[in-house]
C-alpha cells in the first residue's frame, strides 16, 4: 500500500459521496507523484464509475491516457450467488440448490476466459440459464457458439431446469439483475481484477479502528497509518511448512456442507514494529523529549462544514428559550 486518504463529512456535501472524493484525491496525489495508473478495479459502485467517466473525459481532453476502470470479480459472483440461494429456500426452487456451485464455477470461467472481450463476457454469462436447462449451442451468438465442456454423460445427479420453470426464471434473474443492471456492469469487469487484498486490509483496519467506537480526525488518521504499517510488513507472508518442509494447509467446510476446501496456513504475523514505536515512546521518556509530529487536518477542504454561531449572553438564551417554550401555561400571561 503506498497511499491513504481518510475522507471527512465536512469534505463533501452528503456521506454518500465521501467514496468518490477519496479517490478522486488519492489519483490525484498519485498524478502528481508521476506514478502512472493503467487499471483501477473498485467495488461495482455507481457513484465510482460515474466519477471516472468523468475523470475520463477529463483525461481525454489534456491529452492523457484514460484509466481502464474494472469492478471486482468477486462482488459479481457474490451477489449471483446471494441471490441464488435465498431463491433456492422456496418450494418449488429446491431444485436450484444444487446448481449453484456449478453456476459459480462457470461465471468465474467466463470472467477469466474472456480475453477483454465484452461482448464474448456478455454472451458467455447469458448462456448460463440455457446451459442448467440442457441447451448448449447457441447459433444466434455472435461469440460463443457452445459451451466449451465435452459430452456430458447420460447419467446425472442433478436434474436440468425446465425453461420457464420459476427455479430457472430466478437463475436468470440473479444473472441479469435488475433491469439488466449485472450484464451492464460486465463491460466493466473485462480485466478479471480482484479487491481481494483491499478486503484484508479493511479487516486490519476493523482491528485498529473499530466501527463501534468513534475516533476524530486526528485519532482516524493515526490509526489509518497503523493499518497501512501492519498490512505492508505482513503482505507477502509465505505460506508456513512442517518439519519434512511441506506446506501446512487447513480446510474450511462450504456453505451447502458439502464440500471442504483447503487453503495453506501462512506463517505468524511479523510484529516487530510495534515493538520499535514501543522502544521510541519508552526512550522519549526516558530523555524527557516530546516527538515533533504533525498530523495532516486538510482544513482547506473542509468547505461544507456547519459554522458555529457566535456566543450570545446567557440570560439572553434563557430569556428567549422560555418565551419559545411549548410547555409555559398561557393562563398566566
Amino acid at each position: 500500500m503506498i497511499d491513504f486518504f481518510v475522507a471527512e463529512k465536512s469534505m463533501v456535501e452528503y456521506s454518500s459521496k465521501m467514496e468518490p472524493f477519496a479517490t478522486k484525491k488519492l489519483l490525484g496525489d498519485l498524478h502528481k507523484k508521476k506514478i502512472n495508473v493503467r487499471v483501477l478495479t473498485t467495488d461495482r459502485s455507481g457513484a465510482i464509475k460515474n466519477l471516472m467517466r468523468d475523470v475520463n473525459k477529463e483525461r481525454i481532453a489534456r491529452g492523457d491516457t484514460p484509466f481502464v476502470h474494472n469492478f471486482d470479480s468477486w462482488h459479481f459472483v457474490k451477489c449471483v450467488a446471494k441471490d441464488l440461494w435465498k431463491a433456492a429456500k422456496l418450494r418449488k426452487c429446491i431444485a436450484l440448490g444444487a446448481w449453484i456451485r456449478s453456476v459459480k464455477n462457470q461465471i468465474w470461467y467466463a470472467l477469466a476466459s474472456c480475453n477483454g472481450n465484452a461482448e464474448l463476457l456478455i454472451e458467455m454469462i447469458l448462456a448460463i440459464p440455457q446451459h442448467v436447462a440442457g441447451i448448449h449451442t447457441f447459433p444466434d451468438n455472435k461469440h460463443f457458439k457452445a459451451c466449451h465442456h465435452g459430452p456430458l454423460g447420460s447419467v446425472r445427479v442433478k436434474p436440468w431446469l425446465k425453461v420457464g420453470s420459476l427455479a430457472w426464471k430466478k437463475l436468470n434473474q440473479a444473472v441479469r439483475g435488475f433491469n439488466d443492471s449485472r450484464i451492464k456492469d460486465l463491460y466493466n469487469m473485462t480485466e478479471f481484477q480482484h479487491t481481494c487484498k483491499n478486503e484484508q486490509l479493511n479487516n486490519i483496519h476493523n482491528v485498529y479502528m473499530p466501527k463501534h467506537t468513534f475516533f476524530g480526525p486526528p485519532q482516524a488518521r493515526v490509526r489509518s497509518a497503523l493499518t497501512v504499517i501492519d498490512h505492508n510488513c505482513n503482505v507477502n507472508r509465505p505460506a508456513k511448512r512442517d518439519q519434512d518442509g511441506d506446506i501446512v494447509y487447513d480446510y474450511a467446510l462450504s456453505r451447502d456442507g458439502q464440500t471442504y476446501t483447503a487453503r495453506p496456513v501462512k506463517v505468524e504475523k511479523n510484529t516487530e514494529w510495534r515493538t520499535h514505536i514501543m522502544e521510541e515512546v519508552v526512550e522519549a521518556v526516558r530523555t524527557g523529549t516530546v516527538p515533533s509530529v504533525q498530523v495532516p487536518t486538510y482544513d482547506h477542504l473542509k468547505v461544507f462544514g456547519k459554522r458555529r454561531a457566535a456566543k450570545p449572553d446567557k440570560a439572553a438564551v434563557v430569556a428567549a428559550t422560555k418565551a419559545r417554550s411549548r410547555f409555559r401555561d398561557h393562563s398566566k400571561q
